[in-house]
C-alpha cells in the first residue's frame, strides 16, 4: 500500500494499492505525486483534489522511478516487457515521456540490448533536453551501474564511459544543480560535467561517498563515507 499523508491542516491520509516494486516521486511544485504501481501502470495523484489519474495503462509496462521535468509538466519513465517481477528475459525496453496537460506519450529511446541491461532514468539534465539513465541490473552482476545519456530530441542513447553507485532502486550519487555528478572511471573517483563531458579526477585521499546531497546552488556537497567515522 502506498500511503500519501498530509503533514499539516486536515491531515488527509490516502492509501493506494500497489505492488512491492512500486516507485514514486513528487513534482517540483509539490502539487502531484507520480508513481508506478508495480503492475505496469503509471499514475498521478493530485494533492489538491486528492484524485488519482492513470497516465499510462498497465499494458505499457511502466516501471521504476518517475522523473519530473523542472516545470512539473512532463514525466520520464522506463518501460520494460515483461516486467522484472516476471523473471524472464526482456523482449523490449525503452524510456518514455508523458505530458501531463495532454496525456501524450512519446518513446524517447529504445534500449538496443534489453537482454543485457535495464535502463532507468535518474534525472533530467541539460535544461530538460536529456536524461541521465543507468543500468539498474549491474549491481546484480557485481558491477558498478553504468551511466547513459538519453537525448530527448535525437532519441538516442549514449554510454558515458562512467559508472556510479546505487542504493536500492536509486542512484546513490545524484546529479547536482549544475549537471555535475560524482562518478567512477577506471576505478577512480571523478567529477563529471554532463554539459561538456569534462572529467576531473579527484585525489586518491578523497574517499568515495556513501550517500550525498547537493546544496541547491551546487556550491556545497554533504556526504557520508561507509565504514568511516
Amino acid at each position: 500500500m502506498l500511503h500519501i499523508l498530509q503533514s499539516s491542516g486536515a491531515g488527509a491520509h490516502v492509501q493506494v494499492p500497489v505492488q512491492e516494486t512500486a516507485d514514486w516521486s513528487w513534482s517540483p511544485d509539490s502539487l502531484a505525486l507520480a508513481y508506478t504501481d508495480g503492475t505496469g501502470q503509471l499514475a498521478l495523484f493530485d494533492a489538491q483534489s486528492q484524485a488519482n489519474r492513470v497516465l499510462a495503462p498497465a499494458s505499457e509496462k511502466a516501471w521504476g522511478q518517475p522523473v519530473w521535468t523542472s516545470d512539473s509538466q512532463q514525466i520520464a519513465y522506463a518501460a520494460v516487457d515483461p516486467l522484472p517481477s516476471a523473471q524472464r528475459p526482456y523482449v523490449q525496453q525503452s524510456i518514455w515521456r508523458v505530458a501531463l496537460e495532454t496525456g501524450y506519450r512519446v518513446e524517447l529511446a529504445r534500449n538496443p540490448r534489453p537482454t543485457e541491461t535495464l535502463l532507468v532514468p535518474s534525472a533530467w539534465i541539460l535544461s530538460d533536453t536529456a536524461l541521465l539513465a543507468w543500468d539498474i541490473h549491474a549491481s546484480a552482476r557485481g558491477e558498478y551501474p553504468r551511466l547513459y545519456r538519453i537525448d530527448a530530441n535525437a532519441h538516442s542513447i549514449t554510454p558515458l564511459n562512467a559508472s556510479s553507485l546505487s542504493q536500492g532502486m536509486r542512484l546513490a550519487w545524484p546529479v547536482g544543480p549544475d549537471d555535475v555528478l560524482f562518478a567512477v572511471q577506471n576505478d577512480r573517483l571523478i567529477m563529471l560535467n554532463l554539459k561538456d563531458n569534462r572529467r576531473t579526477i579527484l585525489p586518491d585521499q578523497v574517499a568515495w561517498p556513501g550517500t550525498l546531497e547537493w546544496a541547491p546552488n551546487g556550491a556545497w556537497i554533504a556526504y557520508t563515507i561507509a565504514g568511516m567515522a
